[in-house]
């Protein structure tokens, strides 16, 4: 077995290892009464480790399928997280979906909730979500609008730079790199 595929059976079982935990989470705050935010985040948590899971598992960038009982853990945690009031958690459950709908391709529903989470982040105001939202439409949605994810990342990295979230200088770079990569490739596609 090769040592890419041994990474990504290790990285699957710590999605599954997160589920268990969650899982665990979950009933005991369901249970126990604890608060609406404590539930909508352990269903968010499931949510992502599917969500981690089944891109992981994936052999190729078309549509995937979701199991239902995860896509219904999605739904779950952003309506927990509406019902808790939070509004300042939300955009999380926002982001984790439109990452879910984009995978499952509805692309549509995806700018959606990036619409969404980002009047609500503007209103806050709070630049460290709307960094957030700019890294994940520049790289969802970069096939679409190659120019808008560029701009996209510029301003993440102003905001990024600006409030020292230096926790997403990792990410920056991934997508600034592969954005990079994918347009020198289409411009040398488009002169042969």
């Amino acid at each position: 077995m090769d040592a890419l595929r041994l990474s990504t059976l290790r990285l699957i079982a710590e999605c599954d290892t997160a589920t268990e935990r969650a899982e665990e989470a979950l009933a005991i705050a369901e249970q126990g009464g604890l608060s609406l935010l404590s539930i909508a985040l352990d269903r968010l948590t499931l949510a992502r480790a599917a969500l981690y899971k089944t891109l992981l598992a994936a052999d190729s960038q078309r549509a995937m399928e979701i199991p239902e009982p995860d896509q219904q853990a999605m739904a779950q945690a952003v309506e927990a997280l509406r019902e808790a009031g939070t509004t300042h958690h939300l955009p999380r459950g926002l982001l984790t979906r439109s990452w879910f709908r984009t995978v499952t391709g509805d692309e549509a529903g995806a700018e959606t909730d990036l619409a969404e989470a980002w009047t609500i982040a503007e209103g806050g105001p709070m630049p460290l979500f709307q960094a957030d939202i700019l890294l994940t439409r520049a790289r969802l949605f970069f096939p679409q609008d190659p120019a808008g994810a560029r701009a996209d990342l510029l301003k993440a990295r102003q905001l990024i730079d600006e409030h020292g979230y230096h926790r997403r200088d990792g990410e920056l770079a991934d997508a600034e790199a592969w954005l990079g990569r994918i347009g020198k490739e289409g411009a040398r596609g488009g002169e042969e």
